[in-house]
């Protein structure tokens, strides 16, 4: 599946007789739908992020964002951990 936005809306008859109507705006179609020459010249691809932020859903950012926080989280106990164990080698031989 891919995610295209098409620019101006057009009608889309495939060599099956099917007859496909494109609005403009965001649409996700099969992947031989989005390969077609026509649909290539009538609209521009889309990553998923892209559609996303169409939509407004931002779900994918927020689970980035989450994903940054815990990763930073993590390094800051890390390097607080190796603080301490350095303090208490220091303190050890003193």
């Amino acid at each position: 599946m891919k995610f295209l936005n098409v620019l101006k809306s057009f009608k889309l008859n495939l060599a099956e007789g099917v007859i496909l109507d494109f609005e403009a705006g965001l649409h996700e179609v099969e992947d031989e739908v989005a390969a077609h020459w026509y649909v290539v010249a009538n609209s521009e691809p889309l990553t998923t992020k892209q559609a996303n932020a169409l939509q407004g859903d931002t779900s994918g950012d927020d689970q980035a964002d989450a994903d940054a926080k815990a990763k930073a989280d993590a390094d800051a106990k890390a390097e607080a951990d190796a603080k301490a164990k350095a303090d208490a080698d220091a303190k050890a031989k003193a």
